[in-house]
């Protein structure tokens, strides 16, 4: 039987934190930005680890 840990456990290390940090992260960094008016830029460096 398959527990939702074991689950949980292999989504996260098949996202890796590269694919997890792709989307959130310049999401919160745009808003913030809008937010004090400033600019921001997010460099997508691939990791293939």
């Amino acid at each position: 039987m398959i527990h939702r840990q074991d689950l949980l456990q292999a989504f996260d290390q098949s996202c890796g934190h590269h694919a997890t940090e792709r989307y959130g992260a310049p999401a919160v960094a745009g808003h913030v930005a809008r937010q004090l008016g400033l600019e921001h830029e997010f460099i997508d460096v691939p990791n293939p680890a």
